[in-house]
């Protein structure tokens, strides 16, 4: 994949040059599973659905949040990147968030590493959040990003070992473009009663919605819309099946 355009900005503002290939990862492409499914629909219930439904809507702003915070353009900021290094196929810096942001502190340890095979290009991204505080938003902890080739149906996986405003975020979410307007987010749950696999969609299918979940059994999915509401103390919305959550009487 083209390494993203603020790491060549990066790169220029630094004098430094680009990347080549090496190897591949799982769940690569956002056509195939992420993940295996290992419990039935009925197995969705009116107490297993609604903390399934917490954690996607939990995750994803806290997610969202951090990418507004800290959007990767923001690491390649002119005059605020220190201990530069660069080999034929990696380069790593360290960004100032003092520097960069008003009011921000901390640091940002940023490597990239081009790890393609002769097939597919693959970039392999770490981020290091140390210390960093943007007025009330607080980060400490491990980023690391794993993409493929958008232009053929490739994703974005993404590892979180991170503490966040005092909320500990310890896993594995991959993204992409299924066509030109719509994203996925695909999320793994492990219940007692088996593997969940997840898969946010943006934009949702009903307007007002926050997002429409799907979620994959062994003997087929439940639908559901994910209300954009303002209390952020649970998730709300309803499914297909006409199970609630996070509404009066469910």
């Amino acid at each position: 994949m083209k390494i993203r355009r603020w790491i060549l900005v990066a790169l220029a503002s630094a004098q430094v040059g680009a990347c080549s290939p090496s190897d591949l990862f799982s769940g690569d492409f956002i056509d195939l599973p992420f993940g295996l499914p290992g419990l039935s629909v009925s197995d969705l219930d009116q107490e297993t659905l609604p903390p399934v439904m917490n954690a996607v809507s939990t995750r994803f702003r806290a997610y969202a949040a951090l990418r507004e915070q800290l959007p990767f353009e923001i690491l390649s900021t002119p005059g605020c990147l220190t201990d530069v290094s660069q080999s034929l196929t990696s380069v790593s810096f360290t960004m100032d968030v003092g520097c960069a942001i008003a009011g921000g502190s901390g640091q940002v340890f940023v490597s990239q590493e081009d790890v393609s095979s002769t097939t597919t290009h693959v970039t392999r991204m770490e981020l290091e959040y140390l210390d960093v505080q943007i007025d009330d938003f607080r980060i400490e902890g491990l980023e690391v990003i794993l993409e493929t080739d958008p232009d053929k149906n490739g994703s974005s996986k993404r590892e979180l070992d991170l503490v966040q405003n005092d909320t500990i975020f310890q896993y594995d979410f991959r993204l992409g473009m299924l066509d030109e307007e719509q994203l996925a987010v695909d999320y793994v749950f492990n219940l007692s009663q088996g593997s969940l696999p997840v898969r946010l969609i943006l934009p949702p299918s009903t307007p007002g919605a926050l997002g429409t979940v799907i979620l994959t059994a062994m003997d087929g999915s439940l639908v559901c819309e994910l209300r954009n509401a303002t209390d952020l103390s649970a998730a709300k919305g309803t499914c297909d099946n006409g199970l609630t959550f996070g509404l009066p009487g469910s």
